[in-house]
């Protein structure tokens, strides 16, 4: 709990319908002069097109950037700024568990072993 908040992280399922039911948008973000690759979900319904200039417009109606992090496999990180790999909460097994993959040509939810290191992206329900 933050703020009186609750938070969770997304399950299987959850990533399936971010997949299938919302628009998403390949694109470099520039908050404070810095520049992010990643992608934009936009909320359930939306029809606008992204560009740098409308993302803190986007961001206060629900829009959410999911930057290009890449991931870790045991002591070596890849695909910084082409790959976002995030962990869902939902395991597969004793050794393995499914998670969010995206890049500019896709996105999928897949399984793998628990070896691979990808973040956690924290959600809550939208009041």
């Amino acid at each position: 709990t933050v703020d009186g908040k609750e938070w969770f992280t997304l399950s299987q399922k959850e990533w399936q319908y971010l997949i299938n039911h919302s628009k998403k948008v390949w694109r470099t973000i520039t908050v404070s002069e810095t520049s992010y690759v990643g992608l934009v979900i936009l909320p359930d319904g939306s029809t606008k097109d992204v560009s740098n200039a409308d993302w803190s417009v986007l961001e206060s109606v629900g829009a959410v950037f999911l930057p290009s992090c890449g991931y870790r496999y045991k002591t070596s990180v890849y695909h910084i700024d082409d790959q976002g790999q995030y962990w869902s909460s939902t395991d597969y097994n004793d050794d393995k568990a499914y998670y969010f993959f995206f890049d500019n040509r896709g996105f999928e939810v897949a399984k793998v072993g628990l070896a691979w290191g990808h973040p956690v992206r924290l959600a809550r329900i939208a009041e």
